[in-house]
């Protein structure tokens, strides 16, 4: 009996120590797997096999900390919390478990458990590069920008080849707008990881540098690597219409929208593309879904107001241009239109004081000056009026309706030397402008010489279809012949 006992006693023992070893080779074998699939860049893969670890062995640290690096990789922010969480209820100490935590807080923006699990993975180890870069991405959302440049600098001095660390700490940069440290930084986060965000990010340092290829390329290269993100697209359109490639960036507008068609700037700027390429109704359209899905776009409601003023529509001008002041009285643009429309609606006393808060809101607005000296020329104020045109020609001599405007005025002063001289120079800049020779033709007519007044009022006639223009150039016609 004793001896039958002892042999089945020994069976038991066996079969224990058989069953213990497969259970950990398997263990072990479903670990590898997991870290295996990481190293690889399937993250996927690692959760399937982290899976059959942990069933394996629910208490292996390993397993959920690899399982949480997995789902961090596949944005599972949720699952990543749980399993960062378990380990560290396995081991609180676990540093990388922290850290890993800290990167879940981060995908779920809750930024202060995402700083206080940062914080005690660095005080467990103060050496960790990574543990610093994220913080820095912790503090940089909360807005404390000098203690984010803090952690990603010394995330860089302990770890050179921290690409997360230049990528945000190029972001602060930017914010303060110290441009060429943003882009020396994203040059260096893209010479670790050419990520497409980042070929984005500095592109947008190289636009506002002025450096317009190199932007377009970085976006470019952006769309190329990311061709999903509706930014990227958004902001080639941008770098196209400042290189003066507008039919391009319409183009790049209408993807951007067609992947998010909630961009309201994208909308904005495409009818500003539209506007250049003479299609008022579809800039008046693309500023309208501007509108509509940010109603507090002021600079949509000014451009929008703008056409309906060329577009001789005065109340719906007038609506805009009011609505465009209202949410930022600081746009002189704005102010300066409306005091237009006043002008041209017969309220002049209104227009110039619009056009006097234009002026002091933004002196080198040329235009505006040149409007006002319209408006003070119509009220008898003929040199105030001079001298905004002065002002106006001082700031863009190209302005060829200053000119127009400023020999109106000498011409009421009986003046038609000085008229002349800008009339001469108006046509110099426009020759197809039949106004201009309207204008002129009248200051020959001043002047005594008629030859030369009938020449330019015939021109008009061959310029223009215009039935105002064209009845008064006959009108004089006649007193000539």
């Amino acid at each position: 009996m004793r001896h039958w006992l002892g042999e089945f006693l020994w069976f038991v023992w066996l079969l224990l120590a058989i069953t213990g070893c497969g259970t950990g080779d398997r263990l072990e074998r479903a670990l590898n797997e997991g870290q295996a699939a990481l190293e690889q860049g399937d993250p996927a893969a690692a959760v399937a096999a982290l899976d059959r670890a942990i069933e394996i062995d629910p208490r292996s640290l390993e397993a959920y900390v690899n399982r949480c690096a997995a789902e961090l990789g596949l944005q599972q922010y949720e699952l990543a919390l749980a399993d960062c969480s378990q380990a560290l209820a396995l081991d609180p100490t676990s540093a990388l478990a922290l850290r890993q935590r800290c990167a879940a807080q981060l995908g779920l923006d809750d930024l202060a458990a995402a700083v206080t699990d940062c914080t005690a993975n660095i005080q467990l180890d103060a050496e960790d590069g990574s543990a610093h870069a994220y913080r820095c991405e912790a503090y940089l959302k909360q807005g404390q920008d000098e203690l984010a440049i803090a952690d990603c600098s010394r995330a860089i001095r302990l770890d050179p080849d921290l690409e997360r660390a230049y990528y945000f700490r190029a972001s602060i940069h930017f914010f303060r707008r110290n441009l060429d440290q943003a882009l020396a930084d994203y040059d260096q986060a893209i010479a670790l990881d050419p990520d497409g965000a980042t070929y984005n990010n500095r592109g947008l340092v190289l636009l506002s540098l002025g450096h317009l290829e190199e932007a377009l390329a970085d976006f470019s290269r952006t769309v190329e690597l990311s061709p999903g993100m509706a930014t990227a697209h958004y902001n080639r359109g941008l770098a196209l219409a400042a290189l003066g490639r507008v039919p391009e960036a319409v183009a790049a507008y209408g993807k951007a929208l067609e992947l998010d068609s909630s961009l309201s700037m994208a909308y904005y700027d495409r009818g500003i593309a539209h506007e250049k390429l003479g299609d008022f109704d579809s800039a008046l359209e693309d500023y309208g879904h501007a509108i509509e899905l940010d109603p507090n776009l002021g600079a949509a409601y000014n451009n929008r107001g703008a056409l309906y003023a060329a577009e001789g529509q005065v109340q719906q001008a007038m609506a805009d241009l009011s609505e465009a002041i209202r949410l930022d009285p600081s746009m002189a643009t704005a102010w300066a239109n409306r005091g237009a429309l006043y002008r041209a609606a017969g309220m002049v006393e209104r227009a110039v004081v619009d056009l006097d808060r234009a002026i002091e809101l933004n002196p080198g607005l040329a235009r505006a000056y040149s409007d006002r000296g319209f408006a003070l020329d119509e009220l008898g104020r003929y040199d105030e009026a001079l001298l905004d045109y002065g002002v106006a020609l001082s700031l863009d001599p190209l302005l060829v309706v200053a000119y127009n405007n400023r020999a109106v005025t000498h011409l009421k002063l009986n003046q038609p030397a000085e008229a002349l001289a800008d009339l001469n120079r108006g046509i110099e800049l426009s020759p197809t402008n039949a106004n201009l020779y309207l204008l002129r033709g009248l200051a020959y007519e001043q002047s005594g010489n008629a030859a030369d007044a009938i020449s330019d009022l015939e021109r008009v006639l061959e310029l223009t279809q215009n039935a105002l223009l064209v009845e008064m150039a006959q009108a004089e016609l006649e007193k000539l012949r």
